[in-house]
């Protein structure tokens, strides 16, 4: 961002990069967030994440209906840590019920396999299957091309900063 330009004008540019509205003018009777006031900081991560929640939601159903952001979750992290559900449930933030319901589903779906441990034979693992890392292709590529595209206005250091401050605030 250069100095003459204001974080409104960045925000501004980002919304029209993308294509998003620039929903911050109109709130109806409420008035929006305050990104400066530190008690708003927390809403207006919210719903920032809701909505981009929302917008990866839509790239994952528009490649394969009926699988969610959840179901996407579960595969990327298997593919980098290939284990039971109850092993990856804390990674994601989630309870091992829920993890153990979506590879359930996962596995009726053919994205991911399932066995009993070698080395334990109550402790059963999961790995994605070719099928499964075949959408996890997929699903990253348009994914990465989106929040790329979404970036490029804000400048190189942008996404760094805002990783960076994520990783700090999620840190506990």
């Amino acid at each position: 961002m250069d100095e003459d330009q204001s974080v409104g004008d960045l925000i501004t540019s980002l919304h029209r990069r993308t294509g998003t509205p620039h929903r911050f003018r109109v709130w109806g009777p409420r008035l929006p967030p305050d990104a400066w006031d530190d008690t708003d900081l927390a809403l207006l991560l919210r719903i920032a994440s809701a909505r981009l929640d929302g917008r990866l939601a839509d790239h994952v159903a528009g490649i394969r209906p009926g699988t969610g952001l959840g179901d996407v979750e579960v595969l990327r992290m298997l593919s980098r840590y290939p284990r039971g559900g109850s092993d990856i449930a804390p990674r994601l933030g989630r309870s091992p019920q829920w993890v153990s319901r979506v590879l359930r589903r996962l596995e009726e779906d053919g994205l991911v396999s399932r066995e009993p441990s070698w080395r334990d034979g109550r402790i059963v693992e999961s790995r994605v299957t070719d099928r499964g890392l075949d959408l996890l292709d997929e699903v990253d590529a348009r994914q990465d091309i989106a929040v790329r595209w979404a970036f490029e206005g804000a400048g190189p250091q942008a996404r760094p900063l805002l990783v960076a401050l994520l990783l700090v605030l999620a840190d506990d």
